[in-house]
């Protein structure tokens, strides 16, 4: 397993889709130059919601949305169905297809978002809010864990522990069929595997 710590100055701000707003990218795969769809395979941003109002279309994609801080937005789809998300580090999952929304109820909040292509890859999200040693199995092309508000302790299967700072991205390659412990308050581990 190769491993890589991404420093807060190597994430890249840039406008929103929309033109609402910002996020903050701290890692993405861009699809292939072949590849007739474009953009990118998947994307993990940090973004500030300061208002209500729609969300950025991503057609075609999967999208998991966490509350780092700030509490209290609901996220509607399609004026159908709705996610209310009261507490940091919890998590909402749907479709980057259906019109999405968020109402704030308690003033800004801020999100880590995950957004993976559903024609090439799956994403699955763990959230950590607590401080005792837990050990999660892993099995994904790429493994990568967020330390927010504090430094954490991490260990991969086979590896030496590694402290990360808080708000610094740990990306490992080839987590397929192994187990990491984890020792964290406020933490989030994003797990991406190819389908080819």
């Amino acid at each position: 397993m190769n491993t890589k710590i991404i420093s807060p100055n190597q994430f890249i701000t840039m406008p929103w889709k929309n033109g609402l707003g910002k996020t903050t990218e701290l890692m993405v795969q861009p699809a292939d130059e072949r590849d007739t769809n474009q953009g990118f395979l998947w994307r993990l941003s940090i973004a500030s919601v300061i208002e209500n109002g729609g969300f950025s279309d991503f057609n075609g994609y999967q999208r998991i949305l966490t509350l780092l801080d700030g509490k209290d937005i609901t996220l509607c789809y399609d004026g159908l169905s709705e996610d209310k998300l009261r507490n940091p580090l919890q998590k909402a999952c749907f479709s980057g297809d259906v019109s999405t929304s968020a109402t704030l109820h308690q003033g800004p909040i801020k999100d880590f978002n995950v957004i993976a292509r559903r024609d090439a890859c799956s994403a699955k999200v763990n959230n950590f809010t607590h401080a005792h040693e837990q050990t999660l199995e892993l099995n994904a092309d790429k493994c990568f864990v967020y330390a927010h508000k504090a430094s954490i302790a991490i260990q991969f299967d086979g590896m030496k522990r590694i402290e990360l700072s808080a708000g610094h991205l740990l990306m490992v390659d080839n987590t397929k069929a192994s187990k990491l412990i984890i020792s964290a308050e406020a933490a989030i581990v994003v797990q991406i595997t190819y389908k080819y």
